[in-house]
């Protein structure tokens, strides 16, 4: 089930993308789409369709809250 479970990261820091995704190829779990640009958030939700987000919360300009109230518009 690991391999088909996507997980798409949102996250202005490079550095902090490199080590999740680092971290969760150690659990085998390697579908994962990463971003350092909130604003392309829906579209690569869209795109992607994964089971799990994750945002961080303080980015410039456009915040995971931000990030987090479009997507709850999106999704029923």
């Amino acid at each position: 089930m690991s391999g088909d479970f996507r997980i798409l990261i949102i996250d202005d820091q490079r550095p902090n993308l490199d080590l999740m995704e680092q971290l969760l190829a150690r659990e085998g779990l390697t579908n994962v789409l990463s971003s350092t640009e909130p604003l392309r958030t829906l579209d690569l939700f869209n795109s992607f369709e994964p089971d799990l987000v994750v945002l961080d919360l303080h980015m410039p300009d456009f915040d995971g809250f931000a990030v987090l109230e479009q997507l709850n518009r999106r999704i029923p």
